[in-house]
């Protein structure tokens, strides 16, 4: 484990507000099913131009796009249905 001045820490004072708390492990477990896709994506060979908030935008040559498209959109639901990013129930994706 990484000492703990080299990892991310969530300081807890009196003015943190309790739906923040709540949705802390939230952003997280999306955070990491982004790794994910990001990660299944390289290796299919998907070229990403960018992370959006819950998306990714990708490049491919025009012939190429739609089936690029398709493959990840597999990927993300993919991502999303991994044990380590929730019940392991599919997510909607478009």
């Amino acid at each position: 484990m990484e000492p703990l001045e080299n990892r991310e820490v969530m300081s807890l004072t009196v003015y943190v507000e309790r739906r923040t708390l709540l949705n802390y492990p939230a952003q997280a477990n999306g955070a990491e099913c982004m790794r994910l896709a990001a990660i299944a994506a390289y290796e299919a060979g998907i070229r990403i131009a960018a992370p959006a908030p819950d998306a990714f935008w990708i490049m491919a040559p025009l012939p190429e796009l739609s089936d690029t498209i398709a493959a990840m959109k597999e990927i993300m639901i993919a991502a999303g249905r991994a044990r380590v990013c929730g019940s392991g129930s599919e997510l909607a994706g478009d």
